[in-house]
């Protein structure tokens, strides 16, 4: 125990850093869903519209894309799911794209939530919640739904992750999270009561080509919706909600 003991407490040290990064989720000030007309959204310089091309940006005097100003009218493409990041002072602009719909989002080092950060509430680490699983390989997609209405973000379906809980066999559904990794969207008896009611996510290392893995939910994580109302959060499948209590984990923020 004392070496997951010790990983668990530089993991959270380490999520706490990065909840603390001046642009990072909590600095989230701002969403706005764009349409044809052009039009302005203060602070963020410029008017803007979105169209069939992308969305298109005019007189943003003071904005600058990779450390250069933007002149004159300028369109900007963002991938589906992801985000082309603007500057102007200390702030960062993201033009989102999602289900095929353009926003802009506003982080800004001094949104409240980032200046009244202390940290987030966490169950105690508990071994109990450190199991051991078995995970099978599947590629597939899948298209889920989010906190935003109409917003249907595809998923890459890595495999299943299978595990036994108070004796009972289970099975979620594991996205890919880089070359070694998957994430798991889940929500469970807690959601709502003592932990975020949308989703909670858990990254697991897996081998390859499948087999034995460690699956620690006192490392299942608040996403920005937990923090934030200007979040596009995914949620999970219906085969991740859980029917027992996983208590462990990060807790409903306090702000919240």
């Amino acid at each position: 125990m004392t070496n997951e003991y010790a990983d668990w407490e530089r993991w959270r040290s380490a999520r706490a850093d990065l909840l603390r990064d001046p642009h990072g989720p909590l600095s989230f000030r701002s969403l706005h869903w764009l349409g044809e007309q052009a039009e302005a959204y203060p602070p963020i310089p410029g008017k803007w519209s979105a169209g069939p091309a992308g969305v298109t940006v005019d007189s943003a005097d003071g904005l600058l894309a990779d450390g250069l100003p933007l002149v004159g009218s300028v369109t900007l493409t963002p991938d589906e799911n992801g985000a082309t990041v603007l500057g102007f002072e200390d702030k960062l602009v993201d033009v989102l794209r999602r289900t095929g719909r353009y926003a802009l989002r506003l982080r800004d080092p001094g949104a409240p939530a980032l200046k009244a950060f202390t940290g987030v509430p966490s169950y105690p680490f508990d071994p109990r919640w450190v199991l051991d699983a078995t995970f099978v390989p599947s590629a597939s997609s899948y298209v889920g739904a989010s906190i935003v209405d109409g917003h249907t973000p595809t998923h890459r379906v890595r495999g299943r992750i299978q595990f036994t809980v108070d004796c009972a066999e289970r099975s979620v559904l594991a996205f890919d999270a880089g070359p070694s990794a998957v994430q798991v969207l889940l929500r469970d008896a807690t959601s709502g009561v003592t932990t975020y009611g949308g989703v909670r996510s858990l990254i697991a290392e897996v081998p390859p080509d499948g087999g034995a893995l460690r699956l620690d939910f006192n490392r299942a994580a608040n996403l920005p919706c937990a923090f934030t109302e200007f979040s596009t959060c995914p949620l999970p499948p219906p085969e991740n909600i859980l029917p027992f209590a996983v208590e462990a984990g990060e807790q409903l923020p306090s702000a919240a």
